[in-house]
């Protein structure tokens, strides 16, 4: 073998050599590859895993949580609110009980279907701690002040009354907290109705209650609404309608479903009588087919001829003692059993009413000018001599503002001449 023969032997064995190591080498590169890439798909499918987990388990808190807020907001709606403020009390009461976020979402979710309106979650916690701070300040006896202020002044002011000074009180509180030190500000018509809300502001600051102007106004207004909201449940009452037909023509008689706050007054008046009350949409559907029915009844009675016309007595010719029997006959026909007291020495009481175990003194007062406190005094002397739970006082006239602040400190009923004439329609 010649050398070249060699050499070239040699190159063949090395060649060989390199190609097998390299082969070798590209097994185990693409061994190391294999186990790499099998390692990258079991990492990955582990994390598509615990996604996938993590996605089921973020449906299931959501689906829960959504099912707490629709739970929570049926809560809050199934109490039948009137008003947004009744809303969020509803919600107090529920967190005191437990303290779960997600009532927030199903107080929002229950405003916005009950008035139709998206609901601004910043403003609504603001409603929130207002209403908190206010139901805390109604039992203090400070709150005694806001009670005497609406007796004395807001009571006799008229509707429009109330929204003007709303829109004026934000002006007037910028005028007064804008005037620079030392400065006297330009004589301006005097405007009695807010100077009196700004000295009511001033005397709760010096008890460590400071509302803005706003505040106390919304809480003077608010106590004003819900006086006269309860003044319209009392006169709904008055006759004792029976059933939920009964209390719902009563409130015909003396309103209609376009008066939102009387009809306030008569969901107050069918709860307490324990009559159902539908929220208002479905209370005024209601109020429209007993009008329907009773239109129809009225239409069919005038064609048979059975309607005959009912003049009510001319109440002021009356003399005190016809007056008297006059009221006394009324409340027969409203079905109390009636017993008159002596003409002289009656102790304050003309008769004397029973009806259901419960028995109510009456001071009869026929009058040709308001009636004033001797009335209420006089009643409230009876009620313990006839042994008596209830007083009243009717009359033919209206009564003085101190009559009512009195009776209304010591739960007296005052029948004044619209009431009277409501009754005399009703009944006689």
């Amino acid at each position: 073998m010649t050398n070249d023969e060699i050499i070239l032997l040699v190159l063949a064995g090395l060649c060989f050599s390199v190609a097998i190591g390299l082969i070798v080498w590209l097994l185990k590169l693409l061994k190391s590859e294999y186990r790499q890439t099998s390692s990258l798909k079991e990492a990955h499918a582990v994390q598509m895993a615990l996604e996938k987990k993590r996605q089921a388990q973020f449906i299931k808190e959501s689906e829960e949580n959504e099912k707490r807020i629709e739970d929570g907001k049926r809560r809050i709606l199934d109490e039948k609110p009137l008003s947004n403020d009744e809303m969020i009390r509803t919600y107090l009461r529920m967190i005191a009980k437990s303290d779960d976020p997600s009532m927030l979402f199903s107080l929002s979710r229950a405003i916005s279907e009950q008035n139709h309106e998206i609901v601004n979650m910043d403003k609504l916690k603001t409603q929130i701690i207002q209403i908190r701070t206010l139901d805390r300040f109604r039992k203090t006896k400070h709150y005694e002040l806001i009670v005497a202020f609406v007796l004395k002044y807001v009571q006799t002011w008229p509707e429009f009354e109330l929204d003007r000074i709303q829109r004026s009180l934000e002006r007037e509180e910028q005028r007064r907290e804008n005037q620079p030190i030392g400065y006297e500000p330009p004589p301006r018509p005097p405007d009695t109705s807010i100077d009196h809300l700004f000295r009511l502001q001033e005397l709760l600051r010096q008890r460590n209650w400071n509302f803005s102007i706003q505040e106390i106004a919304q809480i003077v207004i608010s106590e004003e609404n819900e006086r006269r909201i309860d003044d319209g449940r009392r006169r709904i009452l008055l006759g004792n309608p029976q059933g939920r037909e009964g209390i719902i023509r009563a409130f015909l008689r003396i309103a209609n479903s376009n008066d939102e706050q009387m009809m306030h007054s008569l969901i107050r008046a069918l709860r307490e009588t324990g009559n159902e009350s539908a929220n208002m949409p479905e209370l005024k559907t209601e109020i429209v087919r007993i009008e329907k029915k009773d239109a129809s009844q009225r239409f069919e009675r005038s064609l048979l001829g059975d309607i005959e016309e009912k003049l009510p007595p001319n109440i002021d010719t009356l003399s005190g003692h016809e007056f008297e029997v006059f009221v006394s006959s009324l409340f027969q026909k409203m079905g109390f059993v009636v017993e008159h007291t002596k003409l002289s020495g009656d102790q304050g009481a003309d008769v004397v009413l029973s009806r259901l175990g419960e028995k109510t003194v009456i001071q009869v007062k026929r009058s040709s000018s308001r009636v004033g406190n001797k009335a209420v005094q006089q009643v409230l002397g009876s009620i313990s001599l006839y042994k008596a739970e209830k007083g009243m006082v009717v009359s033919n006239n209206f009564y003085t503002r101190s009559a009512v602040s009195l009776a209304t400190a010591n739960r007296i009923e005052l029948v004044d001449r619209d009431q009277l004439l409501q009754l005399i329609k009703m009944y006689w």
